[in-house]
């Protein structure tokens, strides 16, 4: 146990299976299926199909070697989203990877129709991401560092993904760890449990999204002896990138 474990609060991050709705929907199912498979069921309590399925999809997204996330739509509360997805008939699933969805069946299904279903998904390309970004390498940089600079960590991290050879990349790989920390600040994956880390971490996606990149690094040096050895090493990480944006 870390001298710092006696800070340890609930942690703030989503679990395997959670709550989608109209306000979360574009950072928990659309951004978050670029990191992984998303699938969405969309339901209502009056439905007794619903209640069926619902077990088995909860069951098989905490599974230990489970390759997706299960969000759960209620269609009574959030009819921006089941307006927008088409659903007319309920239990309604939609699968989801780099923001698109990849897959889709209504109904109840058994549990091995659902796991081949998945198979097939994943056996397929993810589909390339929507974002426009510049071909042009300078260019593209500065796309990133512009989105950075209003704290949009998603945004950054996309562009900064697979980025082309040339004199702008050692530029463009020292920014990706503070480009991922923002997004997963925005989406909790970055949260440790720690509550003077987090409580950092929430202080410096604050000021990197009120454009103070100067505050944000001057509150992640005051916080990097928070946390175990292998959280320490990540705020370090994200230091000397949120230093290399910087300069």
């Amino acid at each position: 146990m870390g001298i710092f474990d006696i800070f340890k609060k609930k942690d703030k991050s989503y679990d395997r299976v959670f709550n989608a709705t109209d306000d979360n929907f574009t950072v928990q199912v659309i951004q978050r299926s670029y990191k992984t498979l998303i699938m969405v069921d969309f339901w209502a309590a009056w439905c007794g199909p619903c209640r069926m399925l619902g077990p088995i999809l909860e069951r098989m997204a905490d599974k230990p070697d489970s390759v997706f996330e299960l969000a759960k739509l209620d269609t009574e509360s959030n009819k921006k989203m089941a307006t927008r997805y088409k659903i007319q008939s309920i239990p309604a699933v939609k699968f989801f990877r780099n923001g698109k969805v990849v897959g889709e069946f209504v109904g109840v299904q058994m549990e091995r129709n659902i796991d081949r279903f998945i198979e097939e998904i994943l056996s397929d390309d993810a589909p390339k991401p929507s974002l426009k970004m510049s071909g042009n390498p300078a260019k593209r940089l500065e796309q990133a560092k512009a989105y950075i600079n209003k704290g949009m960590g998603f945004q950054a991290s996309i562009t900064l993904q697979d980025f082309p050879e040339g004199e702008q990349l050692e530029t463009a790989v020292s920014l990706q760890p503070l480009a991922r920390f923002l997004w997963d600040m925005d989406d909790g994956d970055a949260y440790t449990g720690v509550e003077p880390l987090d409580d950092a971490y929430d202080q410096t996606s604050a000021a990197m999204k009120k454009r103070s990149a100067k505050d944000a690094l001057e509150t992640l040096r005051s916080a990097v002896a928070f946390g175990n050895e292998a959280e320490q090493a990540r705020t370090q990480e994200v230091i000397t990138s949120l230093e290399a944006f910087v300069e």
